[in-house]
């Protein structure tokens, strides 16, 4: 159990998002995101860029052995059709969620679309969220005012 002062010291911490954040960019693993502007609306999203996803926690010896050990026998006909057997296999896949303000009555609900990375090597279920890795975030409400498509929201950022 913390001392006195300590305790005082870990709560006013945990008070402080702008702490928080600044202990968080200290750790090996933290990936700053990049700002991306819609300039037409002065609105921005976020992107974590892959190879850093990748680097950081994704490529490791038993991912590298899983895909060596590949054949076109243990593959589906889609990954061996397309030339994906003995390749690293980058499955990226979305989610639109709803985010509130619980302090305020009639607060709006704000949507909020994010993508995800995942790798589809694997052969089990791969459903722990050390496992799942957010690779962009926007309000899709912003793509919509600014007359985008998801492909030009993508396309300058979504590469390796």
């Amino acid at each position: 159990m913390p001392n006195g002062h300590l305790r005082r010291y870990l709560m006013e911490f945990l008070k402080s998002s702008y702490l928080q954040t600044e202990f968080i960019k200290t750790m090996p693993s933290y990936i700053r995101p990049i700002r991306c502007e819609i300039e037409s609306i002065n609105k921005s999203y976020f992107y974590i860029p892959i190879k850093q996803i990748l680097e950081k926690y994704v490529l490791n010896e038993e991912l590298i052995r899983i895909i060596d050990q590949e054949t076109p026998e243990s593959v589906t006909p889609y990954i061996k059709d397309n030339g994906f057997c003995n390749k690293l296999q980058i499955v990226i896949y979305g989610d639109e969620f709803g985010i509130t303000n619980p302090l305020r009555e009639s607060s709006r609900k704000y949507k909020v679309y994010a993508l995800y990375l995942d790798i589809g090597n694997y052969k089990r279920p791969r459903t722990k969220l050390k496992d799942i890795h957010l690779l962009m975030i926007w309000c899709p409400n912003d793509q919509k005012n600014a007359n985008k498509s998801f492909a030009e929201i993508l396309s300058p950022r979504v590469r390796i």
